[in-house]
């Protein structure tokens, strides 16, 4: 395309997007990039957090905690935004 100027190709787990999809045959929290207390993700230095998790839905627990307690408080945020622009 005549505006891409470069192209950056970071491995999984190394760069701004954490692809979790190809992590399947064990728990997220066995890789030693998912907290299950915090629900924090981390790239495999296992000390910074993913700034973006893609596929976050491979993992049983993190789905779970996505939606059963997360949505539910984005939902209800979105709720009160709503309100107090009315």
């Amino acid at each position: 395309a005549v505006n891409i100027s470069s192209l950056a190709v970071w491995e999984q787990g190394k760069g701004i997007v954490n692809n979790l999809g190809a992590l399947r045959t064990k728990p997220l929290s066995e890789w030693g990039i998912y907290n299950v207390t915090t629900h924090q993700v981390f790239n495999w230095d296992k000390t910074t957090l993913s700034p973006v998790v893609h596929q976050w839905d491979r993992d049983q627990h993190l789905f779970r905690y996505t939606q059963n307690q997360r949505m539910k408080q984005m939902v209800q945020e979105w709720k009160n935004t709503l309100k107090q622009e009315q």
